[in-house]
């Protein structure tokens, strides 16, 4: 049994390489990660504005659905019992909607996808045979990508500039004022514009970590956005679930 955990979110894998029998990122009909694997493993979600989905089978056909949700704070799932695993991550600008329905897709994902039967991926004998088996079932709840072209907007120049933007700069960029940004971004997204700035802020500094694990904290004070290492130092543990000195002393150890 894989002891420790294994951190599959935003950029890496880690020891999960040993599990990973492949993996695909489609771009069509939007931006999905999709992978594989198998074994007992306990999965560390940082904070992330990205929709997770794991279906788990078991050995005698069954499966079970996990979908881990937008959040400001780390999360551990522990998978057992499952001889194979199928993951999908959805871009964070990735949503459903079904026509007069107010509520986006993935978050109502567990009630409206119907991926509960055991023959899902029976009868499947490769990783492009399981996506396609994940489309089809994804396809049948009716839903299409749609998204605000204001809201749009607004996303891109926060992506653009990684998170290191204030709602004011944001109104400035786009016309819009700093309050209209801020309902139409939160009504669609489900969380504010100030919230998606911080959450990928964080992402760029795990990046940057990820790079350099002996780097020294105070470059991200200036080079990031944040105000001051206090600052700096309050966030990441509050994303990562420790501090930044800890995280990049087991990177360099592979301690996972």
């Amino acid at each position: 049994m894989h002891t420790g955990y294994t951190l599959i979110q935003p950029y890496v894998f880690l020891t999960l390489n040993s599990l990973l029998t492949n993996e695909h990122l489609l771009s069509s009909p939007a931006d999905l990660f999709c992978y594989e694997f198998s074994g007992d493993v306990s999965l560390k979600f940082v904070a992330s504005p990205y929709t997770e989905l794991i279906i788990g089978q078991r050995p005698d056909g069954s499966c079970r659905i996990f979908c881990i949700r937008t959040a400001d704070e780390p999360l551990i799932l522990k998978l057992s019992g499952f001889s194979y695993c199928f993951g999908v991550r959805f871009d964070e600008s990735l949503y459903y909607r079904l026509p007069g329905h107010p509520f986006p897709f993935p978050a109502d994902l567990l009630q409206t996808i119907s991926m509960s039967d055991s023959d899902i991926f029976s009868g499947t004998v490769s990783f492009s045979e399981r996506i396609q088996r994940f489309l089809s079932a994804l396809n049948k709840t009716g839903k299409t990508p749609a998204c605000p072209p204001a809201a749009t907007l607004i996303h891109q120049s926060i992506k653009k500039a990684d998170g290191d933007i204030t709602v004011s700069e944001l109104a400035a960029r786009t016309g819009y004022s700093c309050r209209h940004i801020s309902r139409i971004f939160t009504e669609y997204f489900g969380y504010s514009p100030k919230t998606f700035c911080r959450l990928l802020r964080f992402h760029h500094t795990l990046y940057e970590i990820f790079q350099d694990p002996h780097r020294n904290n105070s470059e991200f004070i200036t080079q990031i956005g944040y105000s001051d290492q206090a600052h700096f130092q309050r966030e990441f543990k509050t994303f990562m679930g420790e501090t930044p000195r800890r995280f990049g002393r087991r990177l360099i150890q592979q301690k996972f």
